[in-house]
């Protein structure tokens, strides 16, 4: 009885040494590479900067800002915009995912 109970466990055993990584590596190909931003990202930065354009349309109409003004900061928010569509938001171009340093955006990168 005991030699059958641990023939089964060595089965079980070897079993779950196969099937867990295999597994497990099966789920990491169907994941975007680190620092990929998710299509949640993208209309948050889409909808962060409508809302800055809002505001500089707003502050140019009002008086706060001259044309000149305006224009520069609609250059920059466009540039920051692709910048944020590319690369994500978060710290040195890392996603909303907690992923600041990755093999794209990492301080060795050479991107």
């Amino acid at each position: 009885m005991k030699s059958r109970l641990a023939i089964l466990a060595a089965v079980v055993l070897l079993a779950g040494t196969i099937v867990v990584p295999r597994a497990f590596a099966v789920y990491q190909q169907n994941q975007a590479p680190a620092g990929t931003p998710t299509p949640a990202d993208e209309n948050f930065v889409q909808q962060m900067f409508d809302q800055h354009l809002s505001w500089v349309d707003s502050a140019e109409k009002s008086g706060q800002l001259t044309p000149e003004q305006a224009q520069s900061w609609r250059q920059h928010l466009d540039s920051m915009r692709d910048f944020h569509t590319k690369y994500g938001m978060g710290m040195m171009g890392g996603n909303f995912s907690g992923f600041c340093h990755d093999e794209n955006t990492g301080p060795d990168s050479s991107t």
